[in-house]
This record gives C-alpha cells, sequence and structure tokens, in this order.
C-alpha cells in the first residue's frame, strides 16, 4: 500500500481509500504487535524461565493498565 502510494506519478492524486487503508494497516499491525508483546510479557512460564528479557509490565494489575 505505502509502494503504491510512493510511486503514484505526479499530477495523479491518491485517492481517501488508499490513506485510509495504509492507515488501518498501520494501526492493525501496532496493536497486534503490542498485544503479542503483552501476552508474552504477562505468561508467568516465560517469566520464570527468562527474568532479564520478560518483565517490561508489571506484575500488579492495577499498574499493568498503564503499559498498555
Amino acid at each position: 500500500q505505502l509502494m503504491a502510494i510512493a510511486t503514484t506519478e505526479q499530477g495523479k492524486e491518491v485517492s481517501n481509500g488508499a490513506w485510509t487503508s495504509l492507515a488501518v494497516s498501520a494501526f492493525s499491525t501496532g496493536f497486534i504487535s503490542a498485544s503479542i508483546s503483552y501476552d508474552w510479557d504477562t505468561n508467568p512460564e516465560k517469566r520464570q524461565q527468562v527474568q532479564d528479557f520478560y518483565g517490561y509490565v508489571p506484575a500488579q494489575a492495577s499498574r499493568r493498565t498503564i503499559v498498555f
């Protein structure tokens, strides 16, 4: 999508649909990546195995909402 927008010939206008599609894709990718990271980080088994890597999300539920 970004390549199609970037290579659009000069003088031609990029449609609103293309920009909307790009924004939705970027938002979806970011949200899914954040969700996966959060799930892996809050997994007790992973925190036990690799304590130096996992653990950026606090263990207390009240503090977790700040991170996400």
